[in-house]
């Protein structure tokens, strides 16, 4: 009997092990199938905005928003937001992401190197989806315009660009460190915010372009954080 019961113990103890490690299962695949649903939505939600903008349904909602952002301009938040819209723009943008690989590659996490590298598609899928959806950019005769720009509107990139590659980095530092996920989180949240609201501010995008820059920034991120 004495010999039998570390023999019963450690069967025991396989059979924990085993329960606990299929237990980890189901709520994996839910949270995949949380994350392919957030992501189809937010599809639609583009698809749908696009086809609200192909027909200007939504142009006077966006004149209007436009001109009560703008409303609220004086020099000092003139100052202000276009220092926080240059942080979304492809220098920040750029910094960060070479930074963040150096950092993570040297620092032993090779993984997370290449999927933070993953971020420098983010423009060139922006950009396809401006000549798709064709939307020209605010007029200076309507609005004021504070900054330069090129190309098309829809999409903003730097709303989408900086949604991906400030939002990934967030959850992998949210991953890796003992730093609070809630304050990671609510900076990113606010930050994010912050640049989009000031592509209108600045003249730069329609409202509706800032939309859906969140919304494909987000697909990005959740893309990376399923295949992490």
């Amino acid at each position: 009997m004495k010999k039998g019961c570390p023999r019963e113990m450690i069967g025991f103890a396989r059979l924990l092990c085993a329960k606990h490690t299929i237990s980890w299962t189901p709520f994996s695949s839910i949270a995949t199938l949380n994350s392919m649903i957030a992501i189809a939505l937010l599809a639609f939600s583009i698809v749908l905005l696009g086809f609200l903008i192909r027909f200007e349904s939504v142009q006077a909602l966006d004149n209007l928003i436009t001109y009560d952002i703008q409303r609220l301009r004086t020099p000092y938040l003139d100052t202000l937001l276009t220092f926080i819209t240059h942080l979304g723009g492809s220098v920040a943008l750029s910094t960060v992401t070479i930074l963040s690989v150096g950092a993570y590659y040297l620092l032993g996490y090779p993984r997370e190197a290449f999927l933070i590298s993953i971020c420098f598609l983010v423009l060139p899928l922006n950009l396809l989806l401006k000549e798709i959806f064709h939307r020209p950019r605010p007029a200076k005769e309507k609005h004021a315009i504070l900054v330069r720009t090129r190309g098309k509107s829809f999409p903003s990139g730097h709303t989408m660009c900086s949604t991906a590659i400030y939002g990934f980095n967030v959850f992998l530092l949210a991953a890796l460190t003992q730093y609070s996920p809630q304050l990671l989180i609510g900076s990113a949240f606010g930050l994010l915010t912050l640049i989009g609201i000031s592509r209108t501010y600045v003249g730069a995008h329609w409202f509706t372009d800032v939309l859906c820059g969140w919304s494909a920034g987000t697909i990005i991120v959740l893309l990376l954080v399923t295949a992490y």
